[in-house]
């Protein structure tokens, strides 16, 4: 990795990870390219091998998918995070037009039932030696 960023700078990509310097600090992000593409939104959908949906049977899943966030959330919506830390989160999708990132709360004005939604994270591999996966955030 050192070598890596010696030839690269403050940004680097290996297997599927971006890695880069950000605020004083590392950051580890998916690298869009390796993202998995769109898949039908149920409950307890696994996308990208990491993210478990998590769908009351109150929502309308007719044409619902998941996929990533992409580009294009207005800087509001994205809490002040940086466009590309968000591109690679989570989403749910209605007949192309992104209908909500649980990660950021944010839903479209038209589905309000999609508040309930979430993803878990749940990687394949544990992140840590403890086996512990990661945070869910709580709601505010």
């Amino acid at each position: 990795m050192a070598r890596a960023l010696e030839k690269m700078g403050a940004e680097v990509t290996l297997a599927g990870v971006r890695l880069l310097w950000h605020e004083q600090q590392w950051v580890l992000l998916r690298e869009e390219a390796a993202m998995a593409p769109a898949v039908q939104a149920e409950n307890g959908t696994v996308w990208d091998n990491r993210f478990v949906l998590r769908l009351p049977a109150s929502v309308q899943k007719e044409g619902l998918m998941v996929a990533g966030a992409g580009y294009g959330l207005e800087r509001k919506i994205r809490n002040g995070l940086q466009a590309r830390f968000c591109a690679v989160l989570p989403a749910l999708w209605r007949k192309g037009k992104r209908v909500s990132v649980p990660h950021l709360n944010w839903v479209a004005d038209d589905e309000p039932d999609l508040y309930a939604a979430a993803f878990i994270f749940r990687p394949a591999v544990s992140v840590t030696s403890s086996s512990v996966y990661g945070v869910v955030a709580q709601d505010s």
